[in-house]
């Protein structure tokens, strides 16, 4: 289990893995990270192929070069947690749904606040794209790593 630091437009991220597998992909300030005692530093110039693959590819999608992510992705959760997690991936790259648009599509119509829940405990914040769902009245709500975090992130993807 490890994980290194690199820096994006937006500020300092952390990548965690295990087994070859991205498990965790967070702004440093983000709220619920995975405690860091628990893994083991690796320099982003000594780090294996996937993490320097992340790095790349977070700043590709920076750069407004990347939409949509492709990495070895393994995020740990209940099994209703993977499925709104799953049904963030998609929500198309420079659109933005409800809470209540996740709770139709998952058809759990009276789960929207467990659906945010579940969005707010989300491990991979770009590759499962959270940042894209808003309040039914427009107005941006929630978000681990900062309402204006999510208000950059949408704004990059709608000037692209």
């Amino acid at each position: 289990m490890f994980y290194t630091r690199f820096n994006t437009p937006q500020g300092e991220m952390l990548a965690f893995s295990e087994a070859d597998q991205l498990t965790g992909l967070y702004f440093s300030n983000q709220k619920k990270q995975p405690y860091l005692p628990s893994y083991q530093f690796i320099t982003l110039d000594a780090a294996p192929p996937l993490f320097k693959e992340t790095d790349r590819q977070v700043n590709a999608y920076f750069n407004l070069a990347l939409r949509q992510f492709d990495l070895p992705l393994h995020a740990k959760g209940s099994e209703f947690q993977q499925q709104v997690w799953q049904q963030l991936k998609n929500i198309p790259y420079g659109e933005t749904v409800t809470y209540k648009w996740m709770a139709d599509q998952l058809k759990k119509p009276k789960a929207v606040r467990a659906i945010a829940q579940a969005i707010g405990k989300n491990p991979l914040i770009l590759c499962n794209p959270c940042h894209r769902v808003i309040a039914a009245s427009g107005k941006l709500a929630g978000y681990s790593a900062g309402i204006e975090k999510k208000a950059f992130l949408l704004h990059l993807e709608s000037s692209n």
